[in-house]
């Protein structure tokens, strides 16, 4: 139970940290609308949510691996399944979470 707490939390705080990096980014609310989905939906491949890693190019699978999303699902996955969370992948939401953040907070601008 703990280590899937930990990557639930880790996958959420990762991808609560895109969302203010994107408006922060943004240059006005209406880009952002866009941003938002041109980004997810790669993301969403990557993570093998419409063809699985496997049957993926090699490069692809590895960065789905490493993706926020491709991460937060292979954590979450072996630690459902009793096994442990990779390291690289948890410290990968880690460190995904804390500079998608610290950017946020340092590029946020109020309008």
């Amino acid at each position: 139970m703990p280590a899937f707490v930990l990557a639930f939390l880790l996958g959420v705080a990762c991808l609560f940290a895109v969302g203010p990096l994107i408006a922060a980014l943004a240059p006005s609310a209406r880009a952002a609308r866009s941003i938002g989905p041109a980004l997810f939906f790669p993301l969403l491949f990557l993570a093998g949510a419409w063809l699985p890693r496997d049957q993926m190019p090699a490069v692809l699978a590895r960065m789905g691996d490493y993706s926020p999303l491709g991460a937060t699902v292979d954590t979450l996955a072996a630690a459902w399944a009793g096994d442990s969370p990779a390291w690289p992948q948890l410290l990968a939401l880690a460190v995904t979470a804390v500079v998608g953040s610290v950017l946020a907070t340092r590029f946020f601008r109020w309008e």
